[in-house]
């Protein structure tokens, strides 16, 4: 989708946090938080910081802490 859309497009960071999710279940938790960080950016970027698609990714961020075993870095994600 970079190639297609270039990198500050929705629809590479719907990607982005698809591919995100999937290194997150791997284990791979540096990979997935710039994934996430990355389609985060450009959600508020080009939606706007109250869009509720930019929520999806703020809860992305949020589950990886909690999946890398740190609850008090996630919860202000899930209050967010």
């Amino acid at each position: 989708r970079v190639a297609s859309f270039g990198p500050s497009h929705t629809l590479t960071a719907f990607v982005e946090s698809d591919l995100g999710r999937l290194q997150r279940r791997r284990g791979r938790f540096a990979s997935a938080e710039s994934l996430f960080t990355r389609a985060l950016a450009t959600r508020r970027a080009e939606l706007g910081p109250t869009h509720p698609i930019v929520g999806y990714s703020i809860d992305d961020l949020g589950r990886l802490a909690y999946a890398r075993g740190d609850t008090a870095a996630g919860i202000p994600f899930m209050l967010e």
